[in-house]
């Protein structure tokens, strides 16, 4: 990790990062792997309400969050046990202003998890797009939080990033759950 936390080892020095910086909560391996297995198998709230409470430890109250979308057809599949979803939903009742809607992720994706570094980019550039109907912000565009389940390369955080620079946010500082090592 350099001084603003990005990770290095994972991006390409010639690709522009554009998150100002990140942290995350925890390694994605052992028993907190086994953790999120159990949330998406048993749809074990428990295992989502821990990480939830350390997320706003390290989130700033003072600033927006948009939480990385899920597809409309992801949502329709997994209904409210969707990441996105379940996370925006517990953030507001924290007290937190989620603001969801700028960011658009195709349905027909394919898995990052099953994709190479450089193949990850490239898809992540092909499905997070900006909303064409984006919400009005009742907010001034400075800084936003950025929040995503797993950060593995780095692709999709730097792609949303980028994303809400173009919407007007002048900085964007990126969170994870976990931070997983690429194979």
């Amino acid at each position: 990790m350099n001084t603003n936390g990005i990770c290095e080892e994972c991006c390409d020095n010639s690709e522009n990062i554009y998150y100002d910086s990140y942290k995350y909560i925890q390694s994605y391996s052992g028993a907190s792997a086994q953790l999120v297995k159990l949330h998406k198998q048993y749809d074990n709230h428990k295992v989502l309400d821990l990480y939830v409470s350390l997320l706003c430890k390290i989130l700033n109250p003072d600033y927006p969050v948009c939480i990385v979308p899920d597809s409309f057809l992801g949502i329709l599949k997994k209904g409210k046990c969707c990441f996105s979803v379940e996370i925006s939903k517990k953030l507001r009742k924290e007290g937190f202003c989620v603001i969801s809607g700028i960011i658009k992720k195709s349905s027909f994706a394919k898995m990052q998890k099953l994709l190479n570094n450089k193949d990850r980019q490239s898809n992540a550039d092909k499905i997070f797009n900006l909303n064409k109907n984006p919400p009005i912000i009742k907010t001034t565009l400075g800084t936003i939080q950025l929040v995503d389940d797993i950060f593995t390369t780095g692709s999709t955080i730097n792609r949303c990033s980028k994303l809400l620079k173009d919407f007007g946010f002048q900085k964007v500082l990126a969170y994870s759950l976990f931070k997983a090592k690429f194979r």
